[in-house]
């Protein structure tokens, strides 16, 4: 299954739709690049959405702003020379790394990332329990967002973490992942029932999080994906996971 193309698929069919809101009005994204959340039937979209920087002039590592107050990555907008990035942050967006890597089918580890040097980081070591299916990459990618979700939703509205964010851009360079995340799949060889059941699980706690932010309680979750090289700083992290694991 050749995720990139069916990643790219879902972005040209949100493209090809007529978004509306159940009153009739077009849809206000708050940012260009972020798919709308209803569907052409006015119906509130249940799916975690995409964030596209093609469709916008970011580009990944030029556009984001490491705040040392905060400890938190930003977006922001290059737009005016004659204005400094701290200037042109964009508040409203909050940007978060994860990254998991497999060592071996006992052995896997996953990071979620913040920003250079954040105490906001995180990362640990998956083992395989006795009974368990053997870990693989897509297991580390899995506890990677897992742990990202489980922050921004125990984090709360009010939290300094959250109380100026609009939406959360979740990055990760695993095309599969993102494919899971923004298009249901059946249970196939190419995407057997454990990992539908992990990624199912998974999707469910971004609704959630979805329904409470469409409701003015919380904040939208949107997925970027990335190159390898954009997430090396998240790889490097879960590597001094693996390495702290052998010491």
């Amino acid at each position: 299954m050749n995720t990139d193309h069916a990643i790219d698929g879902i972005k040209d069919a949100f493209d090809a739709l007529t978004f509306a809101h159940p009153s009739g009005e077009e849809a206000r994204l708050p940012l260009p690049g972020l798919y709308p959340l209803f569907n052409t039937r006015g119906a509130y979209c249940t799916l975690p959405l995409l964030f596209d920087p093609a469709r916008t002039h970011y580009i990944y590592s030029e556009t984001l702003f490491y705040d040392k107050a905060s400890q938190t990555s930003h977006l922001w907008s290059p737009q005016d020379p004659g204005v400094s990035r701290a200037q042109a942050v964009d508040r409203g967006s909050l940007v978060i790394c994860v990254k998991g890597l497999c060592r071996s089918e006992h052995t896997a580890a996953w990071a979620v990332y913040f920003g250079p040097g954040s105490e906001l980081n995180e990362c640990g070591v998956l083992h395989r329990a006795d009974g368990d299916p053997p870990l693989n990459g897509m297991r580390a990618e899995a506890e990677a967002l897992c742990r990202a979700l489980h922050i921004i939703s125990s984090a709360g509205r009010e939290s300094p973490l959250l109380c100026d964010v609009i939406w959360v851009a979740i990055t990760t360079d695993s095309s599969y992942i993102v494919s899971a995340m923004v298009e249901p799949k059946k249970p196939t060889n190419e995407y057997p029932l454990i990992e539908h059941t992990i990624l199912s699980e998974l999707r469910a706690r971004v609704e959630d999080i979805e329904s409470h932010a469409h409701n003015g309680n919380g904040v939208h979750v949107r997925f970027w994906h990335v190159s390898r090289k954009e997430s090396g700083e998240a790889r490097k992290l879960v590597g001094e996971a693996l390495d702290v694991l052998n010491s």
